[in-house]
This record gives structure tokens, sequence and C-alpha cells, in this order.
């Protein structure tokens, strides 16, 4: 795919530019479906909970803006329109060749960030963590402009590893793993980001190995969050935080394999057997309340993908998502294998063939569209984009290439 240049035929450079300034216009009417409607000065934490759909594991890998969508491809960050389509690379410097720059050149352009962990859009910037920029030892959150030419470090950490965060009502919740008194600490961390120099330890864990947070992501006033040790007996633990008290309880707790969070409900899935030698496993499927009561354990009568041995792969406030086994003994055929978009009711709002090579993650993404990220073994990453226009039209859909990310673009051992 090509990756235009700002300063190619000095076209794009002027698009974004009046786009953005469109954008700054509308932002404080512009609304998002997936979100409850609010008053117009929490707009920008209402757009926020909606990136929520873009959560990975540990982070962002990209993210809707007012204007499109920003999506690393590799190191270079790139902006698409709301169609994910016309991709450009976020750096304003006329000369910059980007990815085509030698090696000791290419961490000068704008777009460049080394080792990204997570990405988030608030408030008119990008807020971006990244490992070792420029001689820092640690990873960094950066608030950068939306053209790229302004970058400015507002928070490292204590020591290295990525930083995971979440913005919430003009506050920064990040993780990040410390080093305390021989002991190592997974910490949730919060501070305003207009005043970063006043941190706020909200959570640390205690008497773990390797300890870890995974999904870090909030849902009104509440904090939800995966507590792993990654140990030689690894742990999973759930918590969830109010953030109005900053009280820390453990939530959904005999769930040891993940959970999602909807509208009015929580999909949690437990682990009850594994086999590491042929890659299979059995796994069941619950439904909490928001507050984390169990209320049922969900079968095939309740979404019929669950009789294929089907996993929960996301909820936003539309949909419950899952996807056919596609490795280990259990996989399906290639040509069997499909994503599943289950309305909370159980009607199946569409059914998508799995892309070819490996599927690794599925995102629920914007009103607009949902995302899979996939791999052939030969790129580092491959995304993919499915039209929420055409659920419901009763046949399988076809997810859409929109990303291949050429590993020559991804190279996490840049010293500086």
């Amino acid at each position: 795919m090509m990756l235009l240049n700002w300063r190619r035929e000095g076209g794009p450079m002027q698009r974004i530019k009046s786009g953005l300034k469109l954008a700054a216009v509308l932002l404080c009417i512009f609304s998002l479906t997936a979100c409850e409607k609010s008053e117009i000065n929490e707009h920008e934490d209402e757009y926020s909970v909606c990136q929520m759909g873009f959560t990975y594991m540990s982070g962002n890998p990209m993210i809707e803006s007012p204007d499109g969508y920003y999506v690393f491809n590799g190191n270079f960050l790139n902006f698409y329109d709301k169609s994910l389509e016309n991709p450009i690379v976020v750096c304003s410097r006329p000369e910059c060749m980007h990815e085509n720059e030698p090696e000791d050149k290419r961490t000068e352009c704008n777009a460049f960030f080394g080792s990204q962990t997570d990405l988030k859009y608030y408030n008119g910037f990008l807020y971006i963590s990244a490992d070792a920029m420029k001689g820092d030892e640690a990873c960094s959150i950066y608030k950068v402009s939306l053209d790229g030419s302004e970058r400015e470090k507002i928070y490292t950490g204590a020591q290295g590893g990525g930083l995971q965060f979440v913005i919430y009502k003009g506050d920064i919740i990040v993780f990040e793993k410390q080093y305390k008194e021989d002991e190592v600490k997974a910490v949730l961390t919060r501070f305003p980001i207009r005043n970063p120099e006043e941190p706020n330890i909200i959570f640390e864990s205690h008497d773990l190995e390797d300890p870890y947070i995974n999904r870090l992501e909030y849902d009104g006033d509440f904090l939800y969050f995966e507590l792993s040790d990654y140990s030689e007996n690894i742990e999973n633990f759930n918590y969830r935080i109010d953030l109005k008290t900053n009280e820390a309880l453990l939530f959904c707790d005999e769930m040891d394999n993940g959970f999602e969070i909807g509208n009015d409900r929580v999909i949690a899935t437990k682990n009850i057997e594994s086999n590491s030698e042929n890659w299979t496993w059995v796994n069941e499927i619950y439904q909490y309340s928001k507050d984390g009561k169990k209320e049922k354990k969900l079968t095939e009568e309740d979404y019929p993908a669950l009789g294929r041995g089907a996993s929960v792969q996301g909820v936003d406030g539309q949909y419950i998502y899952m996807a056919d086994i596609n490795y280990g003994a259990n996989a399906l055929p290639e040509e069997e294998r499909y994503i599943y978009v289950y309305t909370y009711d159980g009607e199946e709002a569409a059914r998508v063939l799995q892309p070819g090579g490996t599927f690794e993650y599925i995102f629920p993404g914007s009103d607009d569209y949902m995302i899979v990220e996939g791999n052939d073994g030969e790129s580092s990453a491959i995304y993919y984009k499915v039209d929420k226009y055409e659920f419901g039209s009763g046949r399988v859909l076809e997810a859409e290439e929109f990303l291949r990310v050429d590993p020559s673009n991804t190279d996490y051992s840049y010293s500086y």
C-alpha cells in the first residue's frame, strides 16, 4: 500500500490541515452514537471511552479521532481518513523520506516512535507511549500534535518497559512495572494531563513475582483490568477500581481467562482444562452484572457459536464478538473459520470469514468499522476492516485489508 508523504504534490498536507480546522470546529458538537450523549464539556471524555473499542492486551495500536484514524505502520505513525483509506505518514518535515530514510536518520522523522505501546486521542492531541526516544532510558508518554510537528514529553516511567494508559476526565492513569525494595510491582499512577508533576499511585500489586496489567480500560467511573503473574505458575486476577474513590476490589474473581465490558453486562471466561502439548483447551463463558455478580453460564442456546468452541473476542455497546478456533489440534479447517457478531439477545448480526493466515485479534472498533488483526508469517501484522453497515445483510462478509506492516518498518533495536 502506498503511503503518501505530506509534501508530495502539495495536496495531502493541505487536505489534512483543512480537515483538522474543520474538526476543531466540529469537536464540540461531534457525537459518537456508540456512546451515551453527554454535556458538551464532557465530550472528550465520551470520545475517550469510545476508543476502548481499539484496546489490545497492552494498549491501543490504533485510535479514531474526529477527522479519521491514526494507526502505527511499524515504528511510523500513519493517518487514515474516515473510510480507512488514503494513508499519510504523520510527518510535517518536507524533506523527510520516513521509512525510506537511512537507518541512522529514521528517528528524525516526526512520525517515528520507538517500541510504541499505546496510542490515544484526547482534546485535539495524540498521546503516545514509546520506548527510549532519543536518549531516554525509560518509556515515556508524549503529547503530540495531529500533524506530528510538535511533541512534548509529559511523563517518563521509573524503569524500562512499555507504559499502558487510559485518559479519564482529564487524567492519565498509567500502568508500569516498578522495582521497589527488591520487589517488582505492577503500579497504576494517576495524574492530571495539565499538571503531570502531581502523580498519585492508586494501585500497586504485592507478593507477585512477575506482575503485569492487561486490558486496562474504563467504563463510566470504573477502571477495569487483569492483573497477571507471569512467573512459573501463571495466575490471573481481575480488578475494578472506583475512580471517584480509588478503591480497588477483586472483580469476577472466579474467572481466570479474561473478561469483556459491555453496555449492561460483563462477559467473562474461565479455563476448565488445557493441554500445552497439542494446544487444546476447554473454556466456560459466564455473564456477570456490571457490579460483578454472576448471572448465568452462557451456552450455544444463548449464542450458537459457543457450540463450535468459539471464544469471546470483544464486547461493545451493541454487539458481542466471537471467533472460531484457528490454531491447535481443535482448529477448524481454514475455509470454515468465522468471526461471529451477535446482538445482546443472541441474534446473529454478521458472520465474517476469518482472513487467511492466522488471525490474532478482533477490535470492536468504531461505529463504522470492526477491525481484525492478522498475520501471514511474512508481515509484522495485517489490519483488516469490516464495514458495520453490512451487518444484518444475511450474507457472509469478508474483511478488507487496509494495512500490511512491513517488518523493515518495525525495528525495536534502535539506540540513540
